[in-house]
């Protein structure tokens, strides 16, 4: 950001991305570090948790920020396990450790949220403490604001607390000076050792921040199912695939077995990680007795989902080959009138051979007569 009154062209030239001129954007010519001593710098990065909420709240007019965070319907999804789609908490390794440290309530979560973002903090540190029955979940070292807290409630002056912390945090852990005022302090050798492993560790108040997102996305998954699930295909359109996800569980669960063993080899790619992660969602779903509805050449979006009383209602970009520009054109066309037949289908919204024969295969263009004429010989 530029003070008012100035523009970037005084600081910096600028350039198009990789000579590029017709992507629209433009860029600075030089690296930030540069800059960022005596220029403003923003970090906008995007997360598909506040997307998946404003959703949530299109598809059910209640308002996630009023869901209650206590329910323990809902936590218990958290403690089995069963945390497949929710942000921060669906991955393999996470889950893993749900399974491991069973988390009861609100902060425990919290604790695991923090544990997950750091590093060396729990893989060759906190759990092996937990294994081994050195210490709980709740004692453990999870994030940053916690050691500081935990040495002032144990009689640590502030300033070391804070200093320790910073220490610590940046990986840099503990030296001989601050381990013997810790030690002096009662803190067991278990927190300094586990000090001196940590190479980072994850702010709380990010933690706490996660956690409450990933909560009230959690009360929609359990009450408001079909909400849910359209949201959360939605910001994973691009690894939806309408051939192997919409035709059933049995179809579903064999693409699912293939990525498997696939994996099993090595050669597992990095859109079959993707494809795997929607797909255990999808049998989810099916197993929870919902299902898809058929894709829809007037109702469906470009790259929405939407729960309706016939099922979730898949967008048209999940069709393989059909991009989002091809699926804007359908519904731009279909904005001036039913399509008479599927060659006016084709003239109008510009389709190519192969994603009209998928359309026609799919029998999204059921109904739809393939031309105007007629022959006298039928």
């Amino acid at each position: 950001m530029v003070p008012v009154g100035k523009s970037i062209y005084e600081f910096c030239p600028v350039q198009y991305p990789a000579n590029k001129s017709d992507t629209g954007v433009i860029t600075t010519h030089f690296d930030y570090h540069s800059m960022d001593g005596c220029l403003f710098k923003l970090d906008i990065l995007g997360h598909d948790v506040p997307t998946i909420l404003r959703m949530l709240h299109d598809f059910t007019q209640l308002d996630p920020e009023t869901v209650p965070l206590d329910d323990k319907a809902v936590i218990d999804q958290f403690t089995k396990a069963d945390s497949a789609g929710l942000p921060e908490f669906g991955t393999n390794f996470v889950r893993q450790m749900l399974l491991e440290t069973k988390p009861a309530t609100f902060s425990d979560l919290v604790r695991i949220s923090g544990l997950s973002h750091g590093t060396n903090v729990w893989t060759n540190n906190g759990q092996e403490l937990i294994k081994e029955r050195i210490a709980t979940l709740k004692e453990i070292i999870p994030s940053r604001d916690d050691i500081m807290v935990y040495l002032i409630h144990k009689g640590v002056e502030k300033k070391t607390a804070f200093k320790i912390m910073e220490s610590v945090r940046k990986g840099r852990g503990v030296n001989h000076e601050e381990a013997e005022q810790m030690a002096k302090a009662g803190i067991p050798d278990w927190y300094i050792e586990s000090c001196r492993k940590i190479e980072y560790l994850f702010p709380k108040a990010h933690a706490v921040a996660y956690v409450l997102m990933t909560i009230r996305i959690a009360y929609f998954k359990l009450y408001h199912p079909e909400a849910f699930y359209a949201a959360a295909f939605s910001v994973k359109a691009g690894d939806f695939d309408y051939a192997i996800m919409c035709f059933g569980q049995e179809t579903a669960t064999a693409e699912y077995s293939r990525i498997q063993n696939v994996e099993a080899n090595k050669n597992e790619t990095g859109k079959d990680k993707s494809t795997q992660a929607v797909l255990e969602l999808v049998i989810e779903m099916y197993k929870r007795g919902l299902k898809f509805a058929p894709l829809d050449i007037y109702e469906s979006e470009v790259w929405r989902f939407k729960p309706t009383e016939e099922g979730i209602l898949p967008p048209l970009c999940t069709v393989a080959g059909l991009g989002q520009s091809v699926a804007e054109a359908i519904v731009e066309a279909r904005r001036n009138g039913p399509f008479r037949t599927i060659e006016t289908f084709k003239e109008r919204t510009k389709v190519n051979k192969t994603v009209l024969e998928l359309l026609i295969k799919y029998r999204v263009l059921e109904g739809i007569p393939e031309t105007d004429q007629m022959s006298l010989f039928d």
